[in-house]
């Protein structure tokens, strides 16, 4: 399925120009976008579509430097259930590219050393526009959403 992805919409329409599958993420804070809807035509329920919908969402969010919330109840659950926990920052590290420097197309990564609540640390990339909007330092406290990113 082809997807257009716009500043706070993503979708895939058929020949005809029909909405076969779409959600809606405006910006509704500063800083903060919301997944306020997500709809899959009957034709392609039970595809993963819809999953597929919010993991891209989710994506566009987190490189647009912004945070992620949900009233659509699909996308909270989703978010409930796939990503969202809340880690302490304990190091950043800008991603090495070597001489040839970011590649074409990609945005720049740190690397990120994180802890969650049960005291295992891990790394993680993020966006480096994101941890400057939000001003992320070391000992700060984020949402883990950027695993969906790898």
């Amino acid at each position: 399925m082809q997807y257009q992805i716009q500043k706070n919409r993503i979708f895939s329409e058929d020949a005809t120009g029909t909405i076969l599958a779409e959600i809606n993420f405006p910006e509704t804070e500063s800083g903060t976008c919301t997944i306020v809807r997500t709809f899959v035509d009957d034709s392609l329920r039970g595809q993963g579509i819809a999953g597929q919908l919010v993991q891209k969402a989710v994506k566009t969010i987190i490189q647009q430097g912004c945070h992620v919330s949900a009233t659509c109840s699909y996308a909270r659950h989703w978010l409930e259930k796939y990503s969202v926990r809340t880690v302490t920052v304990l190091r950043i590290l800008d991603e090495d590219y070597g001489c040839e420097g970011v590649p074409d197309g990609e945005e720049p990564m740190c690397r990120v050393l994180v802890r969650d609540k049960n005291s295992t640390e891990f790394w993680i990339k993020i966006p480096d526009s994101y941890l400057t909007k939000n001003a992320v330092r070391e000992g700060d406290m984020i949402e883990e959403f950027f695993s969906l990113l790898r």
